[in-house]
C-alpha cells in the first residue's frame, strides 16, 4: 500500500506527487494530513496516524507531498527488495545522512542517523510499527525519533542510489529548503 500525506492547502503537491506516482505505475491513497501550527508536531501526527490506519497491509510506504524522484525507481526497488533480509523493518527510499551509513549490498545501506521522512516503506509484518505505536506519546520530531530509536536498534536500510528527495521548497517542519543538502550528505555518507 502506498499512500500520500498531503495537507488540503497544498493542492500543487498532491498534484505533482499524483503525477509522479502515476509515470511509475505506483497506485496510491492520500491522507489528508493532520495540520499543527508547530510543523513538525503535524508530520508526526500524520505519520502515526497512518500507520495506525495501515498497519494490516502487507508493506506500507509513505510518501510526503513534496517527495521528488531523482529517477526511475523501478529497477533500483526490484534490486533493493531482493537483496533486503527476510526480517527487515524499514526501506528509506531517501535520506539525508547526519554519519557515515554501512554498506550492506550493492543497492542497500544500513540506515544510521539521518533526517527527512519523505519516503519510507515499512515491513508491516516485523512488528515494527506496533513497536513505534507504543511509543507513539514520548515521540517529538519523527525524523529525530526514527533515527535515534529505530534504525540503530532495528533492521533499517537506505536504497542505494538514493531515488527520491524533496521538492526544492520551504519544509514546514524546519523552514528551510534541504534538497541540494540531502543529495549532498547521502553522496558524502553513502559513496
Amino acid at each position: 500500500m502506498n499512500v500520500v500525506i498531503n495537507r488540503a492547502d497544498r493542492p500543487e503537491r498532491l498534484i505533482e506527487a499524483k503525477r509522479q506516482l502515476d509515470q511509475y505505475g505506483l497506485e496510491f491513497e492520500v491522507f489528508p494530513a493532520i495540520i499543527n501550527k508547530i510543523g513538525w508536531m503535524g508530520c508526526r501526527n500524520s505519520h502515526l496516524k497512518v500507520l495506525e490506519l495501515y498497519k494490516d497491509e502487507p508493506t506500507l510506504t509513505i510518501f510526503e507531498d513534496d517527495v521528488k524522484f531523482l529517477s526511475d525507481p523501478i529497477d533500483t526497488m526490484i534490486a533493493s527488495l531482493k537483496e533486503l533480509p527476510k526480517e527487515w523493518d524499514l526501506l528509506y527510499l531517501g535520506i539525508s545522512p547526519r554519519e557515515p551509513f554501512k554498506r550492506y549490498s550493492n543497492h542497500l545501506y544500513r540506515a544510521g542517523y539521518g533526517t527527512t521522512t519523505h519516503a519510507i516503506a515499512y515491513n508491516t509484518r516485523s512488528g515494527i510499527i506496533e513497536r513505534i505505536l507504543k511509543q507513539k506519546n514520548d515521540i517529538l520530531k519523527w525524523d529525530n525519533y526514527l533515527s535515534s530509536q529505530i534504525n540503530y536498534q532495528f533492521s533499517c536500510y537506505v536504497v542505494y542510489p538514493i531515488l527520491v528527495t524533496q521538492w526544492d521548497d520551504v519544509s514546514d517542519t524546519c523552514h528551510r529548503s534541504g534538497v541540494a543538502t540531502i543529495v549532498k550528505n547521502f553522496n558524502k555518507y553513502c559513496p
